[in-house]
């Protein structure tokens, strides 16, 4: 009876199950099968003699120091199967968390189908002041932007930069690269979560503005996009500093399972309750100052400003701390 009734929340359920046990696990599968053998443990063919000379002559494209390093990194997160499932997993599964569990119980609780919800949203819309509006764009776009940053930062990528090298950091620190460089490309791979968490909530809010006829004009929408990226980049730039002096002060370097560089690690631990803290100083900022979009400009501002002086430390107290590891 609850299936005739209702039965996109049980579709949907049963199409995400589906997707995990038939996509996601076989795909990790094969992943995980190829860690225990060593990346470096494939077949390979002998080539002729043409193909060598083509290979040879062949223009080949170098890559600066920095660039490999962060290439390094995300294939390291990536292709470590205890690597991405504790760490960048998240920021994946935590919208689709989201989603579902907005839309289940609102199906299934409420009288209303699918069509009545977006009418309903619809006619609500119209029906606010453009002072209630201007309200509903700031607190809509300062929590959107908050799940961002608590998606892109709890990734733990910056709170286990150091950790995740192990005991391969000492052979790292022998390659032809200067301290600096690592440290800058540990903190761009950290950045970019953030940019592909501002991408992927960015891709959901066009489908959304798509399933609603164009409720929100284009421009605006773009707009508040903007909005997103400049005040997620600035509230995770000092976390990210701070979570990877974290982890250069007390890496967890010994360990045997990839694993245990996330879960047995302090760092991650708190990295997450920093991050926290600065999301209750954004929010109580946001909740005094007025409610409009400089606010969120001043909000970015101040924790760009304190970034500054953590990045500086980051990078000067990153060298002598690698020099001693």
């Amino acid at each position: 009876m609850l299936f005739r009734s209702r039965p996109f929340p049980i579709v949907l359920l049963c199409a995400a199950s589906a997707l995990v046990i038939f996509l996601i696990i076989p795909l990790m599968g094969k992943l995980y099968s190829k860690t225990l053998a060593g990346f470096s443990d494939v077949k390979s063919k002998k080539l002729s003699s043409e193909k060598a000379s083509e290979l040879i002559s062949r223009d080949s494209k170098t890559n600066t120091a920095f660039q490999a390093l962060l290439l390094r990194d995300v294939k390291t997160v990536l292709r470590e199967p205890a690597f991405f499932a504790n760490g960048p997993l998240f920021e994946f599964l935590f919208p689709l968390i989201i989603i579902v569990g907005l839309l289940v119980p609102v199906t299934l609780e409420s009288e209303l189908s699918i069509e009545q919800i977006i009418t309903f949203i619809k006619t609500s819309y119209q029906s606010l002041s453009p002072e209630a509006l201007e309200k509903a764009y700031y607190i809509g776009t300062l929590a959107i932007s908050y799940l961002i940053f608590f998606t892109g930062i709890n990734s733990n990528i910056a709170s286990t930069a150091f950790s995740r090298e192990g005991k391969s950091l000492s052979t790292l620190k022998a390659m032809p690269f200067t301290f600096e460089t690592l440290l800058k490309a540990k903190f761009w791979h950290a950045m970019s979560y953030v940019f592909v968490g501002n991408a992927i909530y960015a891709l959901l809010l066009v489908i959304l503005n798509c399933i609603l006829a164009s409720i929100l004009p284009w421009l605006l929408l773009i707009k508040l996009i903007f909005l997103m990226l400049i005040f997620t980049s600035a509230i995770s730039i000092p976390v990210i500093f701070a979570d990877l002096l974290i982890d250069l002060a007390n890496p967890k370097l010994n360990w045997e399972n990839p694993a245990a560089a996330f879960k047995q690690n302090f760092n991650a631990l708190f990295a997450m309750l920093f991050s926290m803290v600065m999301i209750a100083i954004g929010a109580g900022l946001a909740y005094l100052l007025p409610k409009n979009y400089m606010s969120l400009i001043y909000i970015s501002a101040l924790f760009a400003i304190i970034g500054a002086p953590l990045g500086s430390l980051y990078f000067r107290y990153g060298v002598k701390r690698l020099h001693v590891l």
